[in-house]
């Protein structure tokens, strides 16, 4: 920078705890990307990142993604990425809840990094090129300024770049103590920018502009790399050392898996009474499933064989759960996948003479008083058309007198609801808890819901599904560990 005034020059620096929230304002998107850089730059070349974590929503010319492989980098959300821009606002403001609450009796992150051995890395949220991201998104101000307000004290800070003061309002504004002002085409914006006036003005040269040392004064932004140089070619080797100088990563932006696998959620397998069955499109969170708050729990769809591939799934992790027998009786000889064993453990698969299973279950489950019976029936619909009524209610009579003994009736929406006039169906059956598989849960009798939502009648494969809880259903992206071909067809009417 140069104040002329006091015959001084000197290098203008970045200081997140000096400086906080930070805002880039200029008419000319090179020249604040180029100040932009320079900045994220200095910080990483500096910083680890157990140190620091850096997220941006990029709706400029996507420069940043020349450092979105560095360590110290979380994420980076670009146009359109509707989700991602959602998932690190999500991030943004859980962390910032989650430091409120840890950072009470401490009053600084630095106290608290201090008297602790797990420490917490500053953060910062860059939102390059504000105005297209206000333009696209008209809620983000609102969360702007609720991150803004609290945010330095517990290490988060934002950097904005922008066109002019009018686009950020003076809501946002004001949680922004640090400015900087490139060539602004209105020349009384600069007085918007520092709030003060002063005849200086930048020089017609790229990369000049105005901040407040001790006065407003004209610097020249720095350029990573002399001119005769490529940046990509410069950045590459810089981030291949950072890789080698720094080992630790910042923590992702959480996004919802492509398939949710068996080593995502095995940590999360104990019991019947939570049994991890998917990842919350809304949360990102495992979704657990209790299997023995009801004596029966139906799993439906608009075709039975879109069940599949969760069910061959819900086996792995049954399999895992100790001390628990699983029956499973496929009455449409639909699931010979379900006959699986895990270690020394085994499914019960029956797909014939069920007859005569089934009266033999019932001196079994007689019998039985202390181990955990889980009975699942594929396709409960046809197994009445090959079983007398009355052995299947004695069956169901035993199970209901049990307290180890619970059950799963899979089959399509329309089989499910023919039951209704079965007696020992219509005694056990539960229609404010469930799950629902795939597209068409907007048009299903088998639950009362609370409510119906848009998000409902959306077309959903079936590697998505609802789970039902007290009449509320959650969106989730199913478990999905198995290569199970579905038929896609006409749906059942």
């Amino acid at each position: 920078y140069d104040a002329p005034e006091k015959q001084e020059q000197g290098p203008l620096i970045y200081s997140l705890k000096n400086n906080g929230n930070t805002i880039i304002y200029g008419n000319d998107e090179i020249e604040r990307e180029n100040l932009l850089n320079a900045i994220v730059y200095s910080i990483c070349k500096s910083h680890s990142a157990k140190e620091i974590n850096i997220y941006a929503v990029d709706y400029g010319s996507e420069q940043l993604r020349m450092f979105s492989s560095l360590p110290q980098f979380g994420g980076i959300t670009y146009m359109e990425d509707d989700e991602g821009i959602k998932n690190l606002f999500k991030l943004i403001m859980e962390e910032l809840k989650k430091r409120k609450s840890l950072l009470v009796n401490y009053g600084t992150l630095d106290l608290y990094n201090l008297k602790n051995e797990e420490k917490l890395p500053q953060i910062i949220l860059i939102l390059n090129n504000y105005d297209s991201i206000l333009e696209t998104y008209n809620s983000i101000y609102e969360e702007i300024s609720a991150i803004g307000r609290d945010c330095e004290r517990y290490g988060i800070y934002l950097i904005l770049t922008c066109n002019a003061p009018a686009t950020v309002g003076r809501r946002v504004s004001q949680c922004f103590n640090n400015k900087y002002a490139l060539h602004l085409t209105d020349p009384s914006d600069y007085y918007g920018v520092f709030e003060m006036k002063s005849k200086v003005r930048p020089r017609d040269t790229l990369g000049r502009g105005l901040a407040n040392v001790s006065g407003i004064h004209e610097f020249q932004t720095a350029s990573i790399v002399p001119e005769d140089e490529s940046l990509s070619v410069y950045l590459e080797k810089f981030i291949s050392k950072a890789k080698e100088v720094f080992v630790d990563n910042a923590k992702a932006i959480p996004t919802l898996p492509e398939k949710v696998t068996l080593d995502m959620i095995e940590k999360d397998i104990s019991t019947l009474e939570k049994v991890p069955i998917g990842i919350s499109k809304e949360s990102l969170k495992i979704v657990k499933y209790n299997f023995k708050s009801s004596i029966a729990t139906s799993i439906a769809s608009n075709k039975l064989e879109y069940i599949n591939s969760f069910m061959a799934s819900l086996i792995d992790v049954l399999l895992r759960i100790p001390n628990l027998t699983t029956i499973f009786i496929d009455s449409s000889k639909t699931l010979p996948e379900a006959n699986k064993t895990y270690g020394n453990k085994k499914v019960n698969y029956y797909n014939d003479n069920f007859e005569k299973i089934l009266t033999s279950l019932i001196e079994f489950q007689k019998n039985n008083k202390q181990n955990a019976i889980f009975y699942i029936f594929y396709g409960i619909e046809k197994l009445k058309s090959k079983v007398e009524s009355k052995i299947i209610e004695e069956l169901f009579n035993e199970i209901k007198a049990s307290d180890n003994s619970n059950i799963i009736f899979c089959d399509s929406t329309k089989n499910l609801k023919a039951l209704d006039l079965e007696t020992w169906y219509s005694k056990i059956k539960n229609t404010t808890d469930g799950i629902w598989i795939g597209k068409g849960f907007s048009e299903q009798q088998n639950f009362r819901l609370s409510r119906i939502t848009k998000e409902m009648q959306q077309k959903y494969p079936n590697n998505f599904g609802y789970y039902i809880s007290e009449n509320t259903a959650e969106l989730i992206k199913l478990i999905e560990f198995n290569d199970i071909i579905e038929k896609e067809g006409e749906d059942d009417e």
